[in-house]
């Protein structure tokens, strides 16, 4: 017993098998612009069973677009180390990880003030050493005041030179320290 289904364009009913057909045209229509063959529609309502048959033309123009559609397309494959890791992933490990180190460095990176600069480490040492001379030559200045300081000339000449060795001891420590920043 075949159970049939009411048709509303034609009032008359069909079979669910050639109403599957027609909406399969009517898909291809839409989609390809142009009707089906038209022997493939006569050999699917022909057949009773659930495959429709297509003539060989027709198959050999449908694998054709095919492969044509999808046999360009390369396969990928991976290629993989010593240790079966794809290339690609330890690639983009590794860039990773370096984003990471300058994400780091860049974050350590003493943060300059603005119309500030860093002093270069030659130049540093340059003035360091410099500064250091300058000590020297302070306190040999220092040993010649007498020991026993009675005018006030004498009070005022020392007073300058203990002042200029504070100072350059100021001057010796904050060179001395890592980072130097100086005005722009």
């Amino acid at each position: 017993a075949k159970s049939r289904v009411f048709d509303s364009k034609s009032s008359q009913p069909q079979l669910p098998r050639l109403q599957h057909l027609q909406q399969q045209q009517q898909q291809q229509e839409d989609r390809a612009g142009r009707p089906p063959s038209a022997t493939a529609a006569e050999v699917g309502s022909d057949c009773g069973g659930e495959g429709g048959e297509i003539g060989l033309a027709e198959f050999e123009e449908q694998v054709a677009n095919l492969i044509r559609k999808h046999g360009t397309k390369k396969q990928t494959t991976f290629v993989k180390g010593e240790d079966n890791i794809p290339a690609y992933i330890k690639a983009r490990k590794e860039t990773m990880a370096e984003q990471r180190r300058a994400e780091e460095a860049e974050r350590l990176k003493p943060k300059l003030p603005a119309g500030y600069r860093q002093l270069p480490a030659e130049e540093v040492a340059e003035t360091l050493q410099a500064l250091q001379k300058k000590r020297q030559e302070l306190e040999t200045e220092f040993r010649k005041l007498p020991l026993k300081i009675e005018t006030d000339s004498q009070k005022r000449r020392q007073k300058v030179v203990l002042d200029k060795i504070e100072e350059s001891d100021r001057a010796i420590a904050m060179f001395s320290q890592p980072t130097v920043l100086v005005q722009a």
